[in-house]
């Protein structure tokens, strides 16, 4: 059965939650218990991901630009503002003039990986709540959103102690939930545009961004000790538990890992998780291994490498990897020699047998061809071909001898096919030279007799189609009959000629409909008739005939894609529709590994269900990369099989 490569992904609809209202259709708040997240961005992955990520019962508010909001922000009254710093030049000094302006406004800056120090520098100080790494991750996302407004409740709690304080009696009502100013919206778009006034390439003056003292003025309280490192880590310990530890993609431990090294160059814990999620890898290779599914270890090690390249089970791993292909490599050696035997044997008895060149597909001569593509240097093979020679001349003398020169013309064509240098071959040729110059002895009174009736058999044989067919009455056999009666007969020879001709044509139609047996037997009846005439016809359809029958070996000759070396492997993508119904199953495919290791012709030869994956699976093997194979030192094309299984882990 084929390897098999299982993809896994889990089912994240359940998270697809929040409300997103695009900006055109903000016109306020319906609901006062409701929380909103205003986003700044013009990226639409962003924006889907805080959807996604924001509490069921929050309004997510969309805009691309800061001026299109200003006269709508003292309605909306967001809780939560995320910057996109891919559309915020100077976010530090953008951060300081918010934080002035809003200091119970919890803000979020979602940026690149290559700005993480600078947004963590923003984190320390103060001057933002947290950052996200773009593109978001999912679960990261959802937990810093559940967060900032945890602390946007905090800071409303703060603002209003102190007027509980000051009161004379308690509180007459409820506070409200807001502490931010009706004019919310003026003022931010004023501070904002205080920044963009000052900045050196607008007027020349500088840029401020302290008080005189130098000092920021901010009220956000400084980050909480758990910070964005220790979100990627609790990320990952939950990934982890799921057994997410490299898929799906931007949700799994591995990434959440590397996002808190790459914040944390010397976290410890970051570190450690990676060598777990390197020993679960290569505990999938080992269960593999065990397994004999060699495609599944190769993919499963070549991972565990990407992430941990020094870990000490690889070597080991690699070395039981290669005598498995050893293994591999031995059998189908083994096959094919057993292979090679047998079809010798078949030459053998197919000579004994008098069965040199003909019937087409069943001859001496079709076997050996076959020995000599499994193995052409075999001694068995070489000696077989010396043999069918010998015996080709023998027969051709004994045929001369008879006075059957037709019979010897091709004995001795086919001869030279097999061996063009062989003296005897040129022996026998001049022999039959010397009976053509002889006139021919007059024919019998009964041959005479006999060849009228065979010439209009065999016109008529032509005529119905019937060429080969039935054995004994067919247009082949009645005009062969009266070329034996009269061989100097014209019309004999220009319906044998024509009969040539429609052979040839026969042959070609049976290689367009892929009849090889029926196309060899036409061929080799064309060659049988010994005439001259469309010679290179013929040769030019025996040429395609044998690079059929070498693509059907090329093709039939199909070996597991995990006996091969595979350098890259694309995983394929769990198609969305059958995803979220749960639909699960597999595809079988066949494909050529190329002299260069690449993938080419993939086709699928099963599947279940039926046409669902096949598209995903063909277009992930077509990216996949394999060590090219190597027969006698020479880099060969080989047909391989593999199954991609399609499987959801909850």
């Amino acid at each position: 059965m084929p390897q098999v490569d299982t993809i896994r992904v889990e089912d994240d609809s359940a998270m697809d939650a929040g409300n997103v209202t695009p900006f055109p259709d903000v016109t306020g708040r319906s609901d006062a218990a409701r929380t909103s997240v205003l986003v700044f961005t013009r990226d639409a992955t962003l924006i889907d991901t805080v959807r996604k990520a924001s509490p069921r019962d929050a309004t997510v508010i969309q805009t691309p630009d800061l001026d299109q909001v200003s006269e709508q922000l003292a309605s909306i009254q967001p809780d939560v503002l995320v910057l996109d710093a891919a559309g915020t030049p100077e976010i530090a000094s953008v951060a300081t003039q918010v934080s002035r302006q809003f200091p119970d406004l919890v803000l979020i800056v979602a940026g690149r990986r290559e700005e993480s120090a600078g947004l963590m520098k923003l984190t320390a100080s103060g001057q933002i709540y947290r950052f996200l790494l773009v593109p978001l991750a999912l679960g990261q996302t959802r937990l810093t959103l559940e967060a900032a407004l945890r602390r946007r409740v905090e800071r409303s709690m703060e603002s209003v102690r102190p007027m509980e304080v000051a009161a004379s009696g308690p509180p007459r009502g409820p506070l409200p939930k807001f502490a931010i100013p009706a004019g919310i919206g003026v003022l931010l778009i004023a501070g904002i545009a205080g920044w963009f006034l000052s900045r050196p390439d607008s007027d020349g003056s500088p840029m401020a961004t302290a008080d005189s003292s130098g000092q920021v003025a901010t009220q956000v309280a400084p980050a909480p000790v758990s910070g964005p490192v220790q979100n990627e880590l609790t990320l990952a310990a939950q990934a982890m538990e799921r057994q997410q530890f490299v898929e799906p993609a931007g949700n799994s431990a591995l990434e959440f890992y590397r996002a808190a090294l790459s914040l944390d160059p010397a976290n410890a814990q970051a570190r450690a998780g990676i060598r777990a999620v390197a020993d679960r890898i290569v505990e999938r290779a080992e269960a593999a291994l065990l397994a004999e599914r060699t495609d599944q270890a190769v993919a499963a090690l070549e991972l565990a490498r990407n992430i941990q390249a020094d870990h000490p089970r690889l070597a080991f791993l690699d070395a039981q990897l290669q005598r498995e292909r050893e293994r591999l490599q031995l059998t189908q050696a083994r096959d094919v020699s057993t292979r090679l035997r047998t079809v010798l044997q078949q030459a053998n008895q197919r000579m004994e047998s008098g069965r040199l060149i003909s019937p087409a597909g069943q001859s001496a001569r079709d076997a050996l061809f076959e020995a000599r593509r499994l193995d052409a240097t075999d001694p068995a093979v070489i000696q077989g071909f010396r043999d069918l020679t010998s015996r080709l001349i023998a027969d051709g003398d004994r045929a001369l001898a008879a006075g059957q020169r037709d019979q010897a013309v091709v004995l001795a064509a086919a001869a030279r096919d097999l061996s063009p240098t062989d003296a005897r071959i040129a022996a026998l040729e001049r022999s039959l030279s010397e009976q053509a110059s002889v006139r021919s002895v007059p024919v019998t009174a009964t041959a005479a007799a006999a060849a009228p009736n065979a010439l209009v058999l065999g016109r008529t044989r032509l005529a119905e189609g019937r060429l080969l067919d039935p054995a004994g009455d067919s247009a082949k056999d009645h005009l062969l009959a009266a070329r034996a009666a009269n061989a100097n007969d014209a019309e004999v020879q220009r319906l044998l000629a024509e009969l040539k001709d429609r052979l040839i044509a026969t042959g070609r139609q049976s290689l367009s409909q892929q009849d090889l047996d029926g196309a060899a037997k036409a061929l080799a009846a064309a060659v049988d008739l010994g005439v001259r005439g469309n010679d290179e016809a013929l040769a030019s359809t025996q040429r395609d005939l044998d690079k059929q029958r070498a693509d059907a070996e090329f093709r039939r000759n199909v070996i597991s894609a995990g006996s091969l070396q595979r350098t890259r492997t694309v995983p394929a993508v769990y198609p969305e529709g059958p995803r979220r119904r749960g639909v699960t199953g597999w595809v079988d495919l066949q494909f050529t590994v190329t002299v260069t290791g690449t993938v080419e012709d993939v086709t699928v030869v099963g599947a279940e269900p039926a046409g669902v994956f096949d598209t995903s699976a063909v277009t992930a093997v077509r990216g996949w990369r394999f060590a090219p194979v190597v027969r006698s030192g020479n880099a060969v094309p080989q047909r391989a099989a593999a199954r991609l299984r399609f499987d959801i882990s909850n």
